[in-house]
């Protein structure tokens, strides 16, 4: 309990003590973007499991509401065969090129509503 009241004291003296101008702003020029996800599903038919997604993006912010990535993925599945010792397994590797543009953006330039297109391919 401590530790998690010492940690969260840190987290807020880190953030209440950074200056204005280091808050987190989408930048309006070129700028290096990096999205990490990690996506869980579960399956409702049959005897599937739990499904991990992960997944990253890299790319560049050009202008002011316009982003270009190349997104890498993984996903996994794997179900038991009924009556036998076997599994059915299928990994697929999955890279994304896609374009993001901002729709509708907050004055102050912290927060945006955007629609985002991809290509995947296998």
């Amino acid at each position: 309990m401590q530790l998690r009241l010492m940690l969260a004291l840190a987290v807020f003296a880190a953030v209440a003590g950074a200056p204005a101008a280091a808050r987190a702003q989408m930048p309006a020029g070129p700028a290096l973007v990096v999205d990490a996800r990690l996506g869980l599903g579960v399956g409702l038919a049959g005897t599937s499991g739990v499904i991990i997604v992960p997944s990253l993006d890299l790319g560049v912010r050009l202008i002011n509401r316009l982003q270009i990535t190349l997104g890498f993925g993984l996903f996994r599945t794997a179900q038991p065969i009924p009556n036998t010792d076997n599994t059915n397994s299928d990994t697929s590797f999955t890279v994304v090129p896609a374009i993001a543009v901002d729709i509708l953006r907050s004055k102050d330039n912290h927060v945006a509503w955007y629609g985002k297109a991809g290509l995947p391919t296998r």
